[in-house]
C-alpha cells in the first residue's frame, strides 16, 4: 500500500492543464483513421455475410441441383 501511495502522490500534484497544440495535420490524421476503421469494419462484415450466405446456400441445395451444376 505504501508503494501505491508513493506513485499516486506525484500524479495528484501534477497540473491538470496540458496546453497542447494540435496542428491542422492532426485533424486530417484523425479523419483518415476514422474512415479506415469504418471501411475495414464494413469489409469484414461483408465478408462474414457472404460466407454465411454461401454456407446456407450449400446447406439447402438439393442433390439434383448439385448434379446439374457439376454436369455443366
Amino acid at each position: 500500500m505504501r508503494n501505491f501511495a508513493l506513485y499516486l502522490v506525484p500524479f495528484i500534484l501534477m497540473p491538470t492543464s496540458a496546453y497542447a497544440y494540435l496542428d491542422p495535420g492532426t485533424g486530417s490524421i484523425i479523419l483518415q483513421a476514422l474512415v479506415a476503421g469504418v471501411v475495414s469494419i464494413s469489409v469484414a462484415f461483408s465478408s462474414i455475410r457472404m460466407k454465411i450466405w454461401m454456407f446456407f446456400q450449400a446447406l439447402f441445395r438439393t442433390k439434383d441441383t448439385a448434379n446439374k451444376d457439376s454436369d455443366d
